[in-house]
């Protein structure tokens, strides 16, 4: 017996706005603090379709809770129903941004595995007190996988410290974006508000030379080249740090029964549920920084995944940072008896740095050719700095390039900087490929790729390259005797 139809809260009108609107009402703002309002008022045609759109949108869009399934219905003239069996949605995720909070409201994004590029439903927006309703309903109505464990209630697995975050920040490095967004802002509002700015609009190839010309002879030595380029790094880790402290203060990771539940942000607000039995992948991650220090990255990919967002945490990171010897027990709260430090690894092909080197030549030479003309003789520095990183390069990435096949799962690592490890159960893969290109066959090498629902979006896929080709039929063979999967 279905409940009866629930609408979206009243504000709803002033989100479904569209982000053009949202986008045209702050420069409407600026204009007029401007006094400026020539031509720039028939801006506000502009949000006559957005406003239409958002009143049909707010009388229309309801949802129900059936006993098997979430019904949502929209639409007049074309009325449309959809039904997501509780079993299936795997993401349930809750945002809200600084006007979401004043008016106590959270957009609500609901995720199955039936899309793998967005969300299967988005109500915009919800009171708190109907998106946490609903969120329990659709947990308690899709229960637990058959053999899981009673519920031992919650736990707190991790809560990220203002010390963590400070790593976070370090780690990502975006104090550049911080830095290209504030400068953007600045430069269009100070346009609006008729204030000169240094390079505005008119910068031109002149005053590029110019800036040039006043940038070095502010250098007075190599000592002060190389002390205000390390002031610039500085800078940017900072800002990267104080985006880390904004979008990740309070981040907190509590394990309900088989779902994994993550809070964080200082001026939007997320909230995401991950079940646990639905993760198709676990990606741990170790930056440079993170390995000085200890500590370490932890990613996961389900049979579905929001659309990427710069800078969005939820549905994909576990533990944006933690210390490495707390890293298998959280492993093991995903894939119990992993352990990412105990793995069997087997090295790919002998061969294989000479295969890496030679297309490191190939990009040197092709780039030393391209700068020949306008540096001549300075070209040749490029072939031999490029040719000894090249040979660093393939040398690291050689030694990184492992596997490991167990019973029920298979793992890969890449990466000589950015250290990755991507662990895949062997029963949640959906497809299994064995490839050799003309450079394989010539080598005696061969390509394995494990794909799992939603891997399209990872980050780090598990596809082992350089593998000798007997080897190669041997893995591929493993995994589709225990995947049942065919390529």
């Amino acid at each position: 017996m279905s409940s009866e139809w629930r609408r979206l809260h009243w504000s709803s009108f002033f989100f479904g706005l569209g982000p053009v609107a949202r986008t045209t009402l702050p420069l409407l703002l600026l204009l007029i603090l401007a006094r400026d309002l020539g031509w720039q008022k028939w801006l506000l045609v502009g949000l006559v379709p957005s406003a239409i759109a958002a009143l049909v949108r707010l009388f229309t869009q309801v949802y129900r809770f059936d006993e098997t399934a979430l019904v949502l219905q929209h639409g007049i003239v074309s009325r449309n129903l959809r039904e997501i069996p509780y079993a299936r949605i795997q993401h349930v995720e809750l945002t809200q941004g600084p006007l979401h909070r004043l008016l106590g409201v959270a957009v609500v994004a609901i995720q199955s595995g039936g899309n793998a590029e967005q969300a299967e439903a988005s109500l915009r927006v919800l009171s708190l007190d109907a998106a946490e309703d609903l969120r329990r309903r659709i947990d308690a109505r899709r229960g637990r996988p058959e053999g899981a464990a009673a519920d031992p209630g919650p736990a707190v697995l991790l809560k990220l410290s203002p010390r963590d975050l400070v790593f976070v920040g370090l780690a990502e490095g975006r104090g550049f974006l911080v830095a290209g967004g504030a400068l953007g802002l600045l430069w269009q509002a100070a346009d609006l508000l008729g204030i000169d700015m240094p390079f505005g609009s008119s910068f031109g190839r002149e005053d590029f030379r110019e800036g040039v010309r006043f940038a070095t002879s502010a250098f007075s030595s190599i000592g002060t080249l190389v002390l205000e380029v390390l002031a610039v790094i500085v800078l940017f880790r900072l800002l990267s740090i104080a985006w880390a402290a904004v979008k990740l203060h309070g981040f907190t990771l509590v394990r309900d029964g088989e779902i994994l539940r993550s809070r964080y942000g200082l001026v939007t607000k997320y909230s995401a549920a991950i079940p646990r039995h639905r993760v198709q992948m676990v990606t741990v991650i170790e930056t440079p920084i993170l390995r000085w220090t200890g500590r370490a990255a932890v990613k996961v990919q389900t049979a579905a995944r929001f659309q990427t967002e710069q800078g969005r945490v939820g549905a994909e990171w576990l533990a944006p940072v933690i210390v490495r010897t707390k890293l298998r027990a959280l492993v093991e709260e995903v894939f119990p008896g992993i352990d990412p430090d105990a793995l069997p690894w087997r090295p790919v092909h002998p061969s294989a740095w000479r295969r890496e080197w030679r297309g490191g030549l190939f990009v040197t030479a092709v780039l030393a050719l391209a700068l020949a003309g306008p540096f001549e003789w300075w070209a040749l520095a490029v072939v031999g700095f490029g040719g000894a990183w090249a040979w660093l390069s393939a040398r690291g990435q050689a030694r990184r390039f492992a596997y490991a096949l167990t019973p029920d799962a298979i793992a890969f690592r890449s990466g000589w900087i950015n250290h990755r490890l991507s662990v895949v159960r062997l029963a949640r893969v959906q497809s299994v490929k064995l490839s050799e290109s003309f450079l394989d066959r010539r080598w005696g090498m061969a390509t394995v790729a494990v794909d799992t629902a939603g891997s399209s979006g990872a980050a780090h896929k598990v596809v082992v390259p350089y593998l000798p080709r007997d080897e190669a039929g041997g893995v591929l063979e493993r995994v589709r005797e225990v995947s049942g999967t065919v390529f």
